[in-house]
Formats: structure tokens, C-alpha cells, sequence
């Protein structure tokens, strides 16, 4: 979700610029995962072939988020988890940790495992609590 706004990603980007955005409205908190911030940096330069403007995008989101510390508990848990993509089970367990309500995510099938519940943006947007 974060990646499609910041690359801008159409036809994603509407849907989860919207759900940041009534998030915040609501004052509800927003967080990623340490690792996750690497993996979009890696992934966001790649798109604009440019590092420096990469860094200064990701900078601003992480400046609006809590970054979640991905710990030694987290990876034992993650490695135990029902989430079978190990990168996802770190998402859940940091979200376990932190106190989630849910993970909003686009990619809610690699999270049908999760004790957390996995929305897409679109279905936060639809349980508006404005």
C-alpha cells in the first residue's frame, strides 16, 4: 500500500492514498516494519532509478508512521508462525507485538493464516469510521 503511493502505482494508488488518508483523519495510528522500510527503499529505487529521490519519498512516510523494530522475539515467532512467507510472518508478529487491529495490505491471500485480520484498502475504506 505504501509502495503504490509512493511509486504511484495506478490503478492502485487512489484506493490506498484514500486509506492513509481516512486513517489519519481518524487519528488512527500507522505503522511498517523496519525491514519493510529497506524493502520499499530497494523497491521504490528500483522503480525511479533514482536513489536520492527514493530516500527523500520514503523519508517523508516514515516521518508520518511508526517504524515497528524487527527483533530477535519477532524472528523466532515468524519462524513458528502459520504464515508460511517468512517476510509476511515478521509483518504479523511486529503487528502482534505493536497491538494491530488489522493489516491493510493488497496482498490479503499470503495472510489467511494470520491471527490478525488482513484487509484490503478498499475495505478499510468501506468501514469508514468518520
Amino acid at each position: 500500500m505504501v509502495l503504490d503511493v509512493l511509486a504511484n502505482r495506478i490503478p492502485f494508488v487512489k484506493a490506498s492514498a484514500e486509506a492513509i488518508a481516512l486513517a489519519e483523519r481518524n487519528g488512527c495510528d500507522l505503522a511498517i516494519t523496519a525491514n519493510t522500510v529497506t524493502d520499499l527503499y530497494f523497491l521504490l529505487r528500483r522503480h525511479l532509478s533514482d536513489g536520492v529521490r527514493a530516500k527523500a519519498l520514503l523519508m517523508g512516510a516514515v516521518e508520518r508512521v511508526i517504524v515497528l523494530d524487527t527483533t530477535r522475539e519477532v524472528c523466532l515467532s515468524a519462524f513458528k508462525s502459520p504464515v508460511s512467507d517468512f517476510e509476511d510472518a515478521v509483518l504479523v508478529e511486529s503487528a502482534l507485538r505493536w497491538g494491530a487491529d488489522c493489516i491493510v495490505t493488497r496482498n490479503t491471500g499470503d495472510f489467511a493464516a494470520s491471527p490478525i485480520e488482513a484487509i484490503t484498502p478498499e475495505e478499510f475504506i468501506s468501514r469508514r469510521i468518520d
